[in-house]
């Protein structure tokens, strides 16, 4: 069992780790810059002055596409003129007041940024460009057999990317009713369950999931004309990857008295005990003496009706810590930019040796890395502030709690440019055994307890 668990089992009844939001996209990646677009344009026999008439018969054949299975199932297809109206919000609204248990809720129309192809003349000659316009985006709201209540956002010009958005949580729930586990539910978080051990093996066959099968059956059914529309392509297909990432572990304590009797007092720790350098390793990042660029971490917290949230950020990438639904402790990790973490691979095409490679972001989905590895990287970050919650002055690192050099696999070889000196370095006794070298998360209970360096509210510059 874990430390903090053991600690506090008589206030604690468990931990739940897994996938909260995830965003999702959807890219054709022949499209995704302008060389790919313009061999499409050749295919098609298309002149660039006729780029204009070509993309709107194009977004046309979309559009009539996309809505007529809205149309035929009778669903409302409303359009939104101001981003201030909650698209989530209305859709849930329109779930309810239907009755719509499963299947699509609607479509909702609205007119939004982003990047698209124009056609721009620059000394005399056309040529073709991606850059920031407005469009028409689709975005399709319904309960999904699998993943529940999510949304898929198409664009409607060139080059037609989606996005999914969907919830971890809500996925779980879906899980725990096929498996006939009892829970009690409070907006994305379970302040009790019958059974905890089934919960969290459910949590973790998430990160199993075969996602390209499952991703390009939604992507057919949003944008069904999408092989029509591209002809003469063929075998047009989705490149998916992972946009934005959030990993929680809920802490549930038996009722809401418990909690803040130490909440406070865990905060104060981490006031105290913490600075910059300390955020740096937590998400990852390299604390050298001369840096070429400074970076910036904000630290911040605020009050709200449930309690105190804590926050580091570190760029778009954060560990938070907050109160919900009264007896839970929620420690949260955000990755949005997984660029400064690395593990070992082949190349994309699968060709050459496994070498130290970066993980950036929009690193692809397949079968045989499911989430890709940000899903480890998430855990990863977490790992580091379980014994910090529990005594601030010990010498753990980021890398410490990987394997004695950062990395999954304690036999591989150290990453190139990583100097193994005290004290960012230093050796931990923590048990490395627990990540597999498979890169699949199963290590949750490992890290269920970490309460998180919390925050001075200010803004450093490391350099």
């Amino acid at each position: 069992m874990d430390t903090f668990i053991q600690k506090y089992e008589g206030d604690v009844m468990g931990s739940l780790s897994g996938l909260d939001r995830l965003v999702l996209s959807g890219r054709l990646r022949m499209l995704s810059f302008s060389a790919g677009m313009m061999g499409l344009l050749s295919q098609a026999s298309v002149l660039l002055k006729n780029f204009g008439a070509y993309a709107e018969s194009k977004t046309k054949q979309l559009r009539e596409a996309s809505e007529a299975t809205a149309q035929r199932l009778q669903r409302p297809l409303p359009y939104l003129r101001s981003s201030k109206i909650s698209k989530e919000d209305t859709a849930r609204q329109i779930a309810e007041r239907d009755g719509v248990k499963a299947g699509l809720i609607c479509v909702i129309k609205a007119v939004e940024p982003c990047l698209g192809y124009d056609v721009e003349s620059q000394d005399g000659r056309l040529r073709l460009v991606l850059r920031p316009r407005k469009c028409l985006f689709l975005y399709h709201y319904f309960i999904h057999p699998i993943f529940g209540f999510m949304h898929a956002r198409l664009q409607t010009w060139f080059p037609f990317p989606i996005q999914l958005c969907l919830n971890g949580r809500e996925w779980l729930a879906r899980q725990m009713d096929r498996a006939g586990v009892s829970y009690e539910r409070v907006d994305n978080c379970f302040p009790w369950l019958e059974k905890l051990a089934t919960a969290q093996e459910l949590a973790r066959e998430q990160l199993r999931l075969n996602w390209v099968p499952v991703l390009n059956r939604i992507a057919q059914e949003i944008n069904p004309a999408l092989e029509t529309m591209l002809a003469p392509y063929r075998a047009v297909q989705y490149y998916w990857s992972v946009r934005e990432s959030e990993w929680a572990t809920d802490i549930m304590f038996r009722d809401t008295a418990r909690l803040d009797t130490f909440y406070p007092s865990w905060i104060r720790t981490a006031i105290a005990g913490f600075g910059s350098g300390n955020v740096l390793r937590f998400l990852g990042q390299k604390l050298w003496a001369r840096s070429k660029e400074p970076v910036e971490v904000t630290s911040s917290y605020k009050n709200r009706p449930e309690g105190v949230r804590v926050k580091h950020s570190v760029g778009v990438n954060s560990v938070k810590a907050y109160n919900k639904a009264g007896s839970i402790l929620r420690v949260e990790t955000t990755m949005n930019d997984a660029k400064g973490f690395g593990y070992r691979r082949r190349r994309e095409d699968g060709t050459g040796s496994e070498r130290w490679r970066p993980l950036a972001t929009g690193s692809p989905i397949c079968s045989s890395e499911p989430r890709s590895r940000k899903a480890l990287t998430s855990v990863i970050c977490k790992l580091w502030r379980l014994s910090k919650s529990i005594n601030p002055w010990n010498n753990w690192s980021l890398p410490c709690a990987l394997g004695f050099s950062g990395r999954a696999d304690p036999s591989a070889p150290s990453p190139p440019g990583r100097r193994p000196t005290k004290p960012c370095w230093q050796q931990s006794t923590v048990a490395n055994s627990s990540l597999p070298a498979s890169g699949t998360v199963m290590c949750s209970e490992s890290f269920t307890a970490n309460l998180m360096i919390l925050i001075t509210p200010n803004v450093w510059r490391a350099r």
